[in-house]
């Protein structure tokens, strides 16, 4: 099925609907420039699409593709992309290189994303796959009607045409403008490509065709990514410095190479201590806060608060007759209530709030910029929450718990110290009034 915007004066939410009236059915879309982008998130395997004013022959190759690409005798495509597979290029490349000449030179470019394995670390495969068929359809969308397009190698792409250096390098840029001018998927993710080139004049070896471009591709990422560079400037270049073209090269993969490996250890040791660092934050039973969080936090906190001559109320909480739990039923099942709690505690405060486990089954509710009669009403509702929700042991036996909270406020206390004091003494004073109750 042919689908052409202009039938829908620009209106794409209908032409998508037409689509979807057509269930199974490939189809073939045409669009103007400026539309491309729009479209590009909703085309789907084996849809393709054609910019407005492209030739009958391109339109009808494109038809043809989508309608028996599953047809074994025709050429074999990378099943992400839609483009040609690496093993066809080849082919292809040496076919066309015993027939260049100065008449018809022949060029290749092989175009790299820029940063692509940083991208994948940070958003994930799945929308890294996505960003490559959107790149893909770009690269089709732009290609001149007799190109050959292929998946070179993971976020590689490469284009081979008949062309002059001038032309390839024009084309290049056309398409690497097309990638950088709009963000790629739902995420809005901005991509560069860089660009290597070569062109023939005469007949040579398929594999020093692709060499060149290689190296042309190297020289790009070396000179600072999002650039398109011919194999001949290099050439150019190294005779203007009296350098061997080889040794020249070789200078920018190693120049890449040791980039991309220090890249890859800062990423992946930036990783490590992240995780290191979660680890050491989080309480690994209850899943809060831990007390080396929490003694570096709050300081923070109490910092924070006398600066702004703000309020900071700190509430200790602990469960009532914790320990008779651990000895009539054990420790596997204290275990369970703490974790209970924990999401108890956690489901009733404000989301500007938060809780640290201070020690045992002792609790440390932080509440910035929350003067402590309006803590108050949170805490009384924490208290009920929990009087009011069953706990459970290993042996599936219910248990009514209970908590005692003692708070305080930063007001005049000079230090952490004094305000942890103050908690300290207004819990044990709940403790001793009889528990389940809150101290402030």
């Amino acid at each position: 099925m042919l689908i052409d915007s202009r039938a829908f004066d620009g209106d794409l939410q209908t032409m998508r609907a037409k689509r979807l009236e057509a269930p199974g059915t490939p189809v073939l879309y045409l669009v103007a420039e400026d539309e491309l982008m729009l479209l590009l998130p909703s085309i789907t395997e084996p849809d393709d699409v054609c910019l407005h004013g492209a030739s009958p022959e391109l339109i009808a190759h494109r038809l043809t593709r989508i309608l028996v690409g599953g047809d074994p005798r025709l050429p074999r495509r990378d099943p992400l992309t839609g483009l040609l597979a690496r093993s066809e290029l080849l082919a292809q490349i040496e076919l066309r290189c015993a027939r260049a000449d100065p008449r018809r030179p022949l060029s290749l470019i092989i175009f790299d994303l820029d940063l692509f394995k940083q991208l994948n670390d940070e958003y994930g495969h799945t929308v890294g796959d996505l960003v490559l068929r959107e790149w893909a359809i770009r690269l089709r969308a732009h290609a001149p009607e007799q190109a050959i397009a292929s998946r070179y190698g993971g976020e590689e792409m490469a284009l081979l045409f008949w062309a002059s250096e001038a032309e390839a390098l024009a084309q290049a840029e056309l398409i690497s403008e097309a990638v950088r001018s709009q963000p790629f998927t739902d995420e809005h993710i901005r991509v560069s490509v860089s660009a290597g080139l070569t062109t023939t004049e005469e007949i040579v070896a398929p594999n020093e065709l692709v060499g060149e471009a290689d190296q042309a591709v190297y020289a790009a990422k070396a000179a600072g990514r999002d650039r398109c560079v011919h194999y001949a400037e290099l050439e150019r270049e190294a005779l203007r410095e009296d350098e061997d073209i080889d040794v020249f090269t070789f200078e920018n993969m190693t120049r890449v190479i040791s980039e991309r490996i220090a890249s890859m250890i800062a990423r992946r040791g930036r990783r490590i201590f992240r995780d290191l660092k979660r680890q050491a934050d989080v309480d690994s039973l209850t899943g809060l806060y831990s007390r080396r969080y929490l003694d570096r936090r709050l300081a923070f906190e109490f910092s924070e608060a006398r600066r702004l001559d703000a309020p900071l109320t700190v509430a200790m909480i602990d469960v009532d007759h914790f320990g008779k739990v651990n000895k009539n039923h054990g420790w596997p099942s204290g275990d369970l209530v703490l974790k209970r709690m924990a999401e108890v505690v956690q489901q009733n405060i404000r989301t500007s709030d938060w809780v640290a486990r201070y020690g045992g089954e002792e609790l440390c509710l932080v509440m910035a910029g929350t003067p402590l009669d309006q803590a108050a009403s949170v805490l009384e509702r924490l208290r009920i929450a929990v009087e009011s929700t069953p706990f459970v042991t290993e042996e599936d036996v219910t248990l009514h718990v209970t908590i005692s909270i003692g708070a305080a406020e930063n007001g005049e206390l000079p230090n952490i110290a004094d305000l942890a004091k103050v908690c300290s003494d207004r819990l044990l004073e709940a403790k001793r009034a009889g528990r389940n109750q809150v101290k402030f």
